[in-house]
């Protein structure tokens, strides 16, 4: 991710540079709006490795508080309704209340894979189950 982000600021500063060394031929003319485009994209790099930097999934008694690209979410376990991975890696947490939302923490996509995906997502399950679990004799 700090490649990719890397490289599309490398090459919106090289069109910046250009377009000022040619900004009145018809070179330069066609190299602002890329350079503009390509800054824009450097933006959105950086602001998505940040997100994925500072991501967490907390799971904690009361229930379930999580930062990722959508800001900070919380949720207690009494309010999720399911926990589901869904397409790219992503985990998605279904609510009774309030509206669903995705986990920062973990994701295995292309950019920002994670060898234990799989049995972080199974240990958060696990928790939320183990959490709401009724004592034998009880009614709810």
């Amino acid at each position: 991710m700090l490649t990719h982000t890397l490289t599309v600021s490398a090459v919106a500063a090289l069109l910046l540079i250009m377009w000022r060394l040619h900004p009145h031929d018809r070179f330069g003319a066609t190299l602002g709006p890329w350079a503009i485009g390509a800054g824009l994209g450097a933006l959105v790099s950086a602001y998505a490795y940040a997100a994925y930097a500072m991501a967490f999934t907390d799971c904690v008694p009361s229930g379930i508080r999580t930062r990722g690209l959508g800001g900070k979410r919380e949720c207690s376990w009494a309010s999720v309704r399911d926990i589901s991975e869904v397409r790219d890696g992503i985990v998605r947490v279904s609510t009774s209340c309030g509206p669903n939302f995705w986990l920062g923490a973990p994701v295995n996509s292309r950019l920002m894979q994670d060898p234990e995906f799989f049995s972080k997502v199974m240990e958060i399950r696990d928790y939320w189950r183990s959490a709401t679990e009724r004592p034998a004799g009880t009614l709810r």
